[in-house]
């Protein structure tokens, strides 16, 4: 018993030592939008989160209205959408996104806009070198426009090795402390 203990705490030290490399990003579409980041070489991997997953947001609207929504809610003629647009430092597009390009089109709601992403996401691209890329968003009147969109944005792999974090380092420690000590007591058994 107290060897299973032992092994299960070292297990969920080492399993806990590595990093997070995900953030959510949550952008505004009700101004003028251009999120620079610096991106490290590797694979990204953005999916799609609102409200209930810890964003700001669940989708944006370039109207104040809402008009011509079919019985379920879709194929508005001015709606919600959720969507997105990176771009390299050159303005080539890195990943693209948007629900209204889908055959439901834009949404009566910003939920039924987000859950719609989120059944075609997530989104993954790909950076060879490190580079600075950008959230981009343009529209000829932003005074009539609603809300915005929350992603998950992370490193899946690549970026070289990492420089472990000092809790992590201690975790990775300690787990490999109590993981020899379980090793020592089975041996005088």
């Amino acid at each position: 018993m107290r060897l299973s203990l032992l092994a299960a705490v070292g297990a969920l030290a080492l399993a806990t030592a590595s990093p997070a490399n995900a953030v959510i990003i949550d952008l505004d579409h009700t101004q003028p939008l251009n999120l620079e980041l610096s991106g490290t070489p590797g694979t990204w991997r953005i999916t799609p989160v609102g409200t209930a997953q810890g964003g700001a947001f669940d989708a944006f609207s370039p109207w104040g209205e809402t008009t011509g929504c079919d019985e379920a809610g879709a194929n508005c003629a001015r709606g919600w959408k959720w969507g997105y647009t990176l771009r390299d430092e050159g303005g080539d597009i890195l990943s693209t996104f948007e629900t209204n390009a889908l055959a439901d089109g834009w949404f009566e709601t910003p939920t039924a806009a987000l859950a719609s992403a989120r059944a075609q996401g997530p989104f993954e691209f790909t950076l060879d070198e490190a580079a600075t890329i950008a959230f981009t968003y343009d529209d000829s009147n932003f005074a009539d426009n609603r809300g915005g969109i929350s992603l998950d944005f992370q490193l899946l792999n690549g970026g070289g090795p990492g420089v472990p974090e000092p809790a992590g380092m201690l975790l990775l420690g300690a787990g490999l402390l109590l993981l020899g000590a379980g090793r020592r007591s089975l041996r005088k058994i």
